[in-house]
């Protein structure tokens, strides 16, 4: 993944942004998906315990194998395209003891747990 003065050719790195932080590299993606259905999917997504961190449901905290991954969302105004009305939210992820392998692992299943196929 993007990871500080580096580039990179993963395809996924395209849609995620880093954000300088103090504790560390945030990665950010704007999703097109209501708050419920991304927690219903964030378990299997991190693949390990996901403990909501605050009261308004908007933070969660994971302990996986590799380290612990801190995720916070701000949900967005619907996106309007036509007669068509998507949610959106700003997802942030950032990892604590990962290594670069490790967190493009991790991306990849992130963003396979969350992909939609549409037809």
């Amino acid at each position: 993944m993007l990871h500080s003065n580096q580039t990179n050719s993963n395809p996924i790195a395209a849609y995620m942004t880093p954000v300088n932080a103090p504790a560390g590299t945030i990665f950010q993606k704007e999703m097109s998906l209501t708050m419920d259905e991304f927690t219903r999917a964030l378990p299997k997504a991190v693949q390990g315990i996901v403990t909501q961190t605050d009261k308004a449901g908007l933070s969660f905290r994971s302990d996986c194998d590799q380290g612990t991954v801190f995720i916070s969302c701000s949900p967005k105004a619907n996106r309007e395209l036509g007669s068509l009305s998507l949610p959106r939210m700003t997802v942030e992820i950032q990892f604590c003891n990962f290594s670069a392998p490790e967190s493009d692992d991790f991306f990849n299943r992130f963003d396979l747990m969350f992909l939609r196929m549409g037809g």
